[in-house]
């Protein structure tokens, strides 16, 4: 296991300098040159959860060193580049793992396309944060949202979130706040707050409210 963590630096050492393409390179030479008499070892229950284990961490690294957080600026060309990454890794996989015991294939692969699909979304997240940054930096955009806005039926809104908690038992008493937060929304855009400033406000939320539910 001392030779795995050593591969997964390897890996996070690459993805750190944004170069992708290297680690197809550590998969292939880690996984092909196992030696055979070592495959019997790399089907055991006990190795293959250590592996799984590791694999887990490595992705959760690597996501916190590529997404530093979900409002970030992030360079177009390095978005491609991971995003490229992202369509690469089950099929390097397939390839480096090819001839290893199947619970090990399977077990890998299914970290991987785990870690893609939280990538993925955190990329999204991103994305949308990008977006919502350019609208609220625009009047035009900004007074439409506010129109938008005044033009909701926030008693059928609410009638519609009391509805859908009911089967989670939350108390009556939880429930007053919800006006108060709709306030807040609206004096942040009036205050044309950032996205980041947004997003602490949503945390706070979480935080103040949903946990003490």
């Amino acid at each position: 296991m001392v030779m795995y963590r050593t591969h997964c630096q390897r890996i996070l050492d690459s993805v750190s300098r944004a170069n992708f393409n290297e680690v197809e390179d550590f998969l292939l030479h880690f996984w092909q040159a196992m030696p055979h008499h070592l495959l019997p070892v790399m089907a055991s229950t006990v190795v293959v959860d250590l592996v799984a284990l590791c694999d887990t961490i490595l992705y959760s690294v690597i996501s916190s060193v590529l997404i530093i957080s979900p409002v970030q600026s992030f360079p177009e060309s390095l978005l491609q580049d991971v995003l490229k990454f992202c369509g690469q890794l089950g099929p390097w996989l397939d390839t480096a793992l090819d001839g290893l015991p199947e619970t090990l294939r399977h077990t890998k692969q299914k970290s991987a396309t785990t870690f893609v699909k939280t990538l993925k979304r955190q990329i999204a997240i991103m994305e949308l944060a990008k977006a919502t940054r350019k609208a609220l930096q625009r009047e035009d955009q900004l007074s439409q949202l506010f129109r938008d806005w005044e033009g909701l039926d926030m008693h059928a809104v609410l009638a519609h979130v009391l509805f859908a908690i009911q089967p989670l038992s939350i108390p009556s008493s939880s429930l007053h706040i919800i006006p108060e937060l709709l306030r807040q929304f609206v004096e942040l855009l009036e205050d044309k707050t950032s996205v980041e400033d947004f997003v602490e406000w949503g945390q706070s939320i979480l935080h103040t409210t949903v946990k003490q539910c």
